[in-house]
Protein backbone atom coordinates (compact mmCIF):
# COMPACT_ATOMS: atom_id res chain seq x y z
CA UNK A 1 0.00 0.00 0.00
CA UNK A 2 1.56 3.47 -0.63
CA UNK A 3 1.89 6.31 1.58
CA UNK A 4 -1.23 8.34 -0.16
CA UNK A 5 -3.18 5.73 0.10
CA UNK A 6 -2.95 5.26 3.95
CA UNK A 7 -3.98 8.74 4.41
CA UNK A 8 -7.53 8.23 3.30
CA UNK A 9 -8.27 5.97 6.55
CA UNK A 10 -6.51 8.96 9.02
CA UNK A 11 -9.60 9.67 10.99
CA UNK A 12 -8.29 12.00 13.35
CA UNK A 13 -5.97 15.06 13.18
CA UNK A 14 -4.34 17.33 15.52
CA UNK A 15 -2.41 20.14 14.43
CA UNK A 16 0.21 21.86 17.31
CA UNK A 17 0.81 24.99 18.08
CA UNK A 18 3.17 26.71 15.67
CA UNK A 19 4.31 30.70 16.00
CA UNK A 20 2.17 32.85 14.42
CA UNK A 21 4.16 33.66 11.80
CA UNK A 22 4.29 30.54 10.22
CA UNK A 23 0.40 30.40 10.14
CA UNK A 24 -0.10 31.21 6.81
CA UNK A 25 1.92 28.64 5.64
CA UNK A 26 1.07 26.18 7.75
CA UNK A 27 -2.60 26.58 6.80
CA UNK A 28 -1.76 26.82 3.01
CA UNK A 29 0.06 23.12 3.87
CA UNK A 30 -3.49 22.16 5.52
CA UNK A 31 -5.41 23.21 2.47
CA UNK A 32 -3.26 20.80 0.47
CA UNK A 33 -3.67 18.04 3.14
CA UNK A 34 -7.48 18.10 3.64
CA UNK A 35 -8.93 16.77 0.60
CA UNK A 36 -6.87 13.89 0.91
CA UNK A 37 -8.37 12.77 4.47
CA UNK A 38 -11.62 11.49 3.44
CA UNK A 39 -12.20 9.61 6.49
CA UNK A 40 -11.17 12.19 8.77
CA UNK A 41 -14.10 12.36 11.71
CA UNK A 42 -11.74 14.66 14.47
CA UNK A 43 -9.61 17.71 13.64
CA UNK A 44 -8.25 19.80 16.41
CA UNK A 45 -6.36 22.46 16.25
CA UNK A 46 -3.94 24.23 18.44
CA UNK A 47 -2.78 27.43 16.16
CA UNK A 48 -4.50 30.00 14.22
CA UNK A 49 -7.16 28.81 11.26
CA UNK A 50 -7.87 30.95 8.16
CA UNK A 51 -11.38 30.94 7.06
CA UNK A 52 -10.24 29.19 4.01
CA UNK A 53 -8.76 26.23 5.67
CA UNK A 54 -12.00 25.46 7.40
CA UNK A 55 -14.03 26.10 4.25
CA UNK A 56 -11.77 22.89 3.03
CA UNK A 57 -12.98 21.15 6.00
CA UNK A 58 -16.16 21.78 5.49
CA UNK A 59 -17.09 20.99 2.13
CA UNK A 60 -14.31 17.71 1.70
CA UNK A 61 -14.22 16.04 4.95
CA UNK A 62 -17.78 15.02 5.22
CA UNK A 63 -17.59 13.14 8.34
CA UNK A 64 -15.99 15.49 10.68
CA UNK A 65 -17.79 14.83 14.22
CA UNK A 66 -15.61 16.58 16.64
CA UNK A 67 -13.83 20.09 16.10
CA UNK A 68 -11.87 21.85 18.30
CA UNK A 69 -10.25 25.10 18.23
CA UNK A 70 -7.38 26.70 20.56
CA UNK A 71 -5.73 30.02 19.80
CA UNK A 72 -3.05 29.83 21.94
CA UNK A 73 -1.09 32.78 21.69
CA UNK A 74 -2.14 36.22 19.58
CA UNK A 75 0.81 38.04 18.73
CA UNK A 76 0.46 41.78 19.18
CA UNK A 77 3.51 42.94 16.69
CA UNK A 78 2.70 40.50 13.95
CA UNK A 79 -0.93 41.33 14.14
CA UNK A 80 -0.32 45.21 14.29
CA UNK A 81 -2.68 46.08 17.06
CA UNK A 82 -1.26 49.17 18.17
CA UNK A 83 -1.14 50.68 14.64
CA UNK A 84 -4.39 53.08 14.00
CA UNK A 85 -3.42 52.18 9.66
CA UNK A 86 -1.87 48.64 9.72
CA UNK A 87 -0.66 47.99 6.37
CA UNK A 88 -2.55 44.79 4.53
CA UNK A 89 -0.18 41.82 5.85
CA UNK A 90 -0.60 42.91 9.33
CA UNK A 91 -4.61 42.61 7.86
CA UNK A 92 -4.60 39.83 6.88
CA UNK A 93 -2.22 37.92 9.68
CA UNK A 94 -5.56 39.47 11.62
CA UNK A 95 -7.73 36.84 9.67
CA UNK A 96 -6.04 33.89 11.69
CA UNK A 97 -7.71 35.25 15.38
CA UNK A 98 -11.18 35.49 14.04
CA UNK A 99 -13.75 33.35 14.74
CA UNK A 100 -13.95 31.01 11.71
CA UNK A 101 -17.59 29.97 10.37
CA UNK A 102 -18.20 26.85 11.93
CA UNK A 103 -22.33 27.27 11.72
CA UNK A 104 -21.73 25.13 8.45
CA UNK A 105 -20.85 21.91 10.58
CA UNK A 106 -24.33 20.59 11.03
CA UNK A 107 -23.78 17.04 12.28
CA UNK A 108 -21.31 17.86 14.79
CA UNK A 109 -20.92 16.02 17.96
CA UNK A 110 -18.78 17.74 19.78
CA UNK A 111 -17.35 20.96 19.27
CA UNK A 112 -14.68 23.24 21.60
CA UNK A 113 -13.70 26.68 21.12
CA UNK A 114 -10.33 27.81 23.37
CA UNK A 115 -9.34 31.70 23.41
CA UNK A 116 -10.71 32.60 20.20
CA UNK A 117 -11.37 36.41 19.85
CA UNK A 118 -13.41 38.57 18.32
CA UNK A 119 -13.84 40.73 14.99
CA UNK A 120 -10.61 42.90 15.02
CA UNK A 121 -11.05 46.75 14.08
CA UNK A 122 -8.99 47.29 10.96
Amino acid sequence: MADSDVVGYVRALVVPFFPAELAEDANTELQRLLPKLTALESFRCSCPVLRETVDVLHRLCLRIKTLSFDFLEMDEGILGLAWARPPAYKQRARELFKMPDITVFTDLEELTLLNLYGDLVY
